[in-house]
C-alpha cells in the first residue's frame, strides 16, 4: 500500500505525458483481468492463464519498474513489456478462436503506442510499426486463424467480434485524444516558458513590453523598478549560486504582490520591474515602501548563514501622452537618483 501510495503521490507532480502512460497500464491490467474468467467460460484454461500473466506483466510494469522510469526518464522497458504482451496474447487468442474474434485489432494497437514512447531510435519504431502492421494482415488472411479452435457458438463469436471492435476504436480515438491534448498542453508551455524568466519564473522584459499596451490604455499605468543593493558583493563574496539564491528570493516576495492588473518581471540582472494598469503617486509610494520593509526584514537564508539585502526603489506614474519608454525613462532617473543618495529607499519621478 505505501508503494501504491508512493507512486500515486509522484504521478500528481508529474507531467501529462507519465500520467497518461501509466493510467493506460492500470487500464490494460484491468481488462486482462476481466478477460479471465470469459476464457474460463469458453473452455479455455490455458488463455485465462496467459492473461493472469498478462496481469502480472502489467502490475510489474507499473509497481517493478514504475519509480525507476520516472526516476530515469527511460520508459523502454516498459514499451517492450507492453509490445512482446499484446503481440503474443493476441496472436493466442486469435489462434484459439480465429479473426473472426476480433482480437487482432488490439495488434493494431502498437502501430500507435511507439508515438507515446520517446526512447527508441527511428528506425526501431520503423520495424515495430511495420511488424505489428504484418502480424494483424497475416492474422486477417492467413487460413489458420480462419476458424476457432474450440466449439463457440456464432452469436459469441459475433459478441466477441464487435466488443474487441468497440474497445479498439475506443481506445484509438481516446489516444487521439490524448495525443492532442499532450500537444496543445507541450505548445502552452513552450509559450509559457519564452514568456517567463527561468531562473524566478517572473514574466521577462519581452512579455512586459506586449503587457505595457494594455496598461497604457487605461492612462493610469505606473512602474516600479526594484534594483538589489551591493549585488556585485554578494556574488564576489558568497558565489554566484548564493547571487541566485538572493534574486529568487526577491522574486518571490515580488510576485506576493502581483494581483488584478499587477504584474512582476525580472527586467535584467538584479532588477525587477512592477507594472501597474491602474494606480496613482500614492498607491506606488505605499507598495514600494511595502516591498522595501520586506525586503530588508526577510533576509536570506543560506547554509551557513542568513543574508540580509536592501533594495532601492525607483517609480513613475504615467503622464498625458507619454510612451511606455517614457514612463521607463522617469522611473530608471528615479532609481539613480535613488542610488546616488544611499540606496535602502524610494524616489518617485
Amino acid at each position: 500500500m505505501t508503494k501504491l501510495s508512493t507512486l500515486w503521490d509522484r504521478l500528481q507532480i508529474e507531467n501529462f505525458y507519465w500520467k497518461v502512460g501509466f493510467y493506460g497500464l492500470v487500464l490494460a491490467g484491468v481488462f486482462h483481468a476481466l478477460f479471465i474468467p470469459l476464457f474460463l467460460y469458453l473452455g479455455l484454461p490455458v488463455m485465462a492463464a496467459v492473461n493472469v500473466l498478462s496481469v502480472a506483466v502489467y502490475w510489474y510494469a507499473i509497481f517493478g519498474l514504475g519509480m525507476r522510469t520516472l526516476d530515469t526518464g527511460d520508459d523502454g522497458l516498459i514499451g517492450w513489456l507492453v509490445y512482446f504482451e499484446l503481440t503474443g496474447h493476441n496472436l493466442l487468442a486469435s489462434w484459439y478462436l480465429g479473426s473472426a474474434a476480433g482480437f487482432q485489432y488490439y495488434i493494431y494497437i502498437l502501430a500507435v503506442i511507439p508515438f507515446f514512447v520517446f526512447t527508441y531510435p527511428r528506425a526501431v519504431y520503423a520495424a515495430r510499426i511495420a511488424f505489428v502492421i504484418a502480424l494483424a494482415l497475416l492474422i486477417d488472411a492467413h487460413p489458420a486463424f480462419a476458424y476457432a479452435k474450440i466449439t463457440i457458438s456464432a452469436t459469441m463469436l459475433h459478441a466477441l467480434h464487435h466488443f474487441n471492435l468497440l474497445v479498439f476504436l475506443s481506445v484509438l480515438s481516446l489516444l487521439s485524444y490524448l495525443y492532442a491534448v499532450h500537444a496543445r498542453t507541450h505548445q502552452s508551455t513552450l509559450e509559457e516558458g519564452a514568456a517567463r524568466d527561468h531562473l524566478t519564473g517572473l514574466f521577462n522584459r519581452r512579455q512586459i513590453s506586449r503587457r505595457s499596451a494594455r496598461a497604457l490604455e487605461t492612462g493610469r499605468a505606473g512602474v516600479l523598478l526594484i534594483d538589489i543593493d551591493h549585488f556585485k558583493r554578494v556574488n564576489d563574496t558568497y558565489g554566484h549560486a548564493c547571487g541566485d539564491r538572493t534574486i529568487v528570493h526577491v522574486a518571490r516576495l515580488l510576485r506576493g504582490e502581483e494581483g488584478e492588473g499587477v504584474v512582476a518581471a525580472r527586467w535584467g540582472g538584479e532588477e525587477f520591474l512592477l507594472l501597474f494598469e491602474r494606480t496613482d503617486e500614492a498607491g506606488l509610494q505605499r507598495t514600494a515602501e511595502r516591498i522595501r520593509r520586506a525586503v530588508e526584514s526577510d533576509a536570506v537564508p543560506l547554509k551557513t548563514a542568513v543574508l540580509k539585502i536592501t533594495v532601492t526603489v525607483g517609480g513613475a506614474v504615467m503622464r498625458e501622452g507619454e510612451s511606455f519608454d517614457d514612463l521607463l525613462h522617469r522611473a530608471d532617473r528615479a532609481l539613480y537618483e535613488g542610488k546616488n543618495a544611499g540606496r535602502n529607499c524610494i524616489r518617485l519621478s
